[in-house]
């Protein structure tokens, strides 16, 4: 969700969902109490991802935050008539590419066509929740692969990416208390979203602030401020690492210079059923799932 890779734009036809009841243990790091990481499908189509949610969902004893079962219809319903969204393009503090913002305003507008009340609504976060969110992912590689530093970090240099060596350093220099005291500034921001998700179904904003980049680039070269005080970043998925409480849906909203975009859809706590639905309004709306790559 948050890669650097320059996308054609015929694989625009992709959706992506960070769930809540397709929790699949992270086998590969030792934790069950994560509850920053969380995998999800990438589909086609809606109904595929909510196939793979009716797949794996459910209680297992190797996970102590899996849920109980909530069986996912299928084909997934498309019916958002009466139902009412919050649109922020910006979050609060991130610099939105205009055509991205465009195609997010025309799926908005597609799914107030089909009977949903869309409302502008103003988040108010700050770029404070990315820098919190890195040292929090930093503190968690560094916990990670910390089986790797029984000899100096550098003799180990080879076998990882700069990014995560960057990471793992980072992860290091924050004490414990500072971690803590993240809690309690995170739990302000989900004051924030819980205030718009009380009044709203779900919080519509943009799932990248920029077409897809060139592969050169990597997440730290969108790090700058603008003129207007707005953060150049490139994801808008990371914070609501944050909020894995609440289904994040990414599904395609229309092309910039031949690139894909997308919208994020944030659903309301444990409902993945509530994102998948808004999710095939706009799918039923502006359909994707024939786009193919011109081989």
């Amino acid at each position: 969700m948050g890669g650097s890779v320059r996308i054609p734009a015929a694989l625009c036809g992709i959706v992506g969902l960070k769930p809540t009841i397709g929790r699949i243990p992270m086998d590969i790091i030792d934790t069950a109490y994560c509850n920053i990481s969380h995998f999800g499908p990438l589909a086609r189509t809606v109904s595929d991802a909510a196939l793979f949610l009716n797949t794996v969902q459910g209680e297992h004893p190797s996970d102590i935050q899996s849920l109980p079962p909530c069986e996912l219809s299928i084909p997934t319903p498309s019916d958002v008539r009466g139902m009412k969204f919050g649109l922020d393009v910006t979050l609060g503090f991130c610099a939105v590419d205009p055509g991205v913002e465009a195609n997010l305003r025309a799926t908005a507008d597609a799914l107030g066509e089909a009977g949903a009340i869309i409302e502008e609504v103003d988040l108010g976060w700050d770029s404070r929740i990315i820098d919190m969110w890195t040292g929090s992912w930093g503190i968690f590689m560094a916990a990670a692969y910390d089986n790797l530093t029984d000899v100096p970090l550098d003799e180990n240099r080879h076998r990882m990416s700069a990014n995560l060596v960057k990471l793992i350093k980072l992860g290091r220099k924050i004490d414990a208390v500072t971690a803590r005291k993240w809690e309690f500034e995170r739990s302000r921001y989900w004051r924030k979203l819980g205030a718009v998700l009380e009044n709203h179904h779900a919080l519509l904003c943009p799932t990248m602030t920029i077409p897809a980049p060139p592969v050169t680039m990597r997440d730290s070269d969108f790090s700058r401020f603008n003129d207007q005080g707005l953060l150049k970043c490139m994801d808008m998925t990371s914070p609501f690492n944050y909020m894995a409480q609440c289904p994040a849906l990414s599904v395609p909203s229309g092309f910039v210079d031949g690139l894909p975009t997308a919208i994020q859809i944030v659903a309301r706590r444990w409902d993945d059923a509530l994102a998948l639905r808004i999710g095939a309004a706009i799918e039923k709306a502006m359909p994707w799932a024939h786009k193919r790559p011109d081989i």
